[in-house]
């Protein structure tokens, strides 16, 4: 018979860290919350085409986050990074919908110039910080393991070809041993590429710099297939462990008040939803998860 004091079984484990539900009205509400900032989009009006497709792109990351990330530690949480912020809508939704972690965003130098105060106000009210760094010209300016995870998401086809496989390595070296990363892009074998390519029009963009508010960024000038993709992430000294074919570029296309244009982008999607159903190579991105080894 045991006293007061002693246990009685084993010790009762910690509560798992809430999943918050993450619903396509989430993904509005961020995202406009985030364009409004920008003198340049805060009058814009999205095609709801366009935020679906925001949608499954912005569910399949953190899905495969919430899947793929080892049991949460409670004290302290740790660093997960966001690179390649843009207009800070997927920071914004890791934070809230991956509260595990303590996310953290790095995007270029004067990427947010013109409303740079207001961008800063809003993730500071959320406890975000920003990094700024090139990574055509600097290393991740992060010590060594420092983080769990990170989110490379549609960044890979504006870097130069030369560039990507250091950036890999160096997300190898901030990434903690077990840590992960999840990487999208546009694949370079879709159907639409493969129709744009049979009409004689290049699915790149010329390797010109775009100088944007002082800001030097780079179009999509290489795209890859996940295949080659993880190729890259072996020889960066990442693992493959899971990867998915997704169909969430095309959405892009749709325009408010163009009824023909979107009439022919919906004929086009339903091609490649049922294509894609047969040859998943075809739809038009791709995700890869990879884990830096124990």
């Amino acid at each position: 018979m045991s006293t007061p004091n002693e246990p009685t079984g084993p010790t009762p484990a910690a509560p798992p860290v809430a999943r918050p539900r993450m619903r396509a009205r989430d993904v509005a509400r961020v995202h406009e919350l985030c364009i409004r900032l920008d003198p340049e989009l805060r009058d814009a009006r999205v095609h709801p085409e366009a935020r679906r497709a925001m949608w499954t792109r912005y569910r399949a990351i953190i899905s495969t986050l919430r899947d793929l990330l080892p049991p949460a530690v409670a004290h302290p949480r740790p660093r997960g990074l966001e690179i390649g912020v843009g207009e800070g809508t997927l920071l914004l939704l890791l934070h809230e919908f991956v509260p595990q972690l303590r996310w953290e965003g790095l995007d270029l130098p004067r990427r947010h110039a013109a409303y740079q105060a207001e961008f800063d106000r809003l993730l500071r009210d959320r406890g975000l910080s920003l990094t700024e760094a090139d990574l055509t010209r600097d290393p991740l300016p992060f010590p060594d393991a420092a983080f769990a995870a990170v989110s490379f998401s549609e960044v890979a086809e504006h870097l130069p070809p030369n560039v990507l496989l250091p950036t890999l390595r160096d997300i190898a070296r901030v990434l903690a041993p077990g840590g992960l990363l999840v990487a999208t892009s546009p694949n370079l074998t879709s159907l639409l590429n493969r129709v744009l390519i049979a009409v004689g029009v290049s699915p790149f963009h010329l390797p010109v710099s775009e100088d944007i508010a002082g800001c030097a960024t780079y179009p999509h000038i290489h795209l890859y297939t996940a295949r080659e993709f993880e190729a890259l992430c072996r020889l960066a000294g990442l693992e493959p462990i899971r990867r998915d074919h997704l169909t969430y570029l095309a959405g892009a296309f749709f325009t408010v008040g163009r009824p023909l244009r979107n009439a022919a982008m919906r004929l086009y999607l339903a091609g490649e939803l049922l294509l894609g159903t047969l040859l998943p190579g075809l739809r038009d991105g791709w995700l890869l998860a990879a884990r830096r080894p124990a």
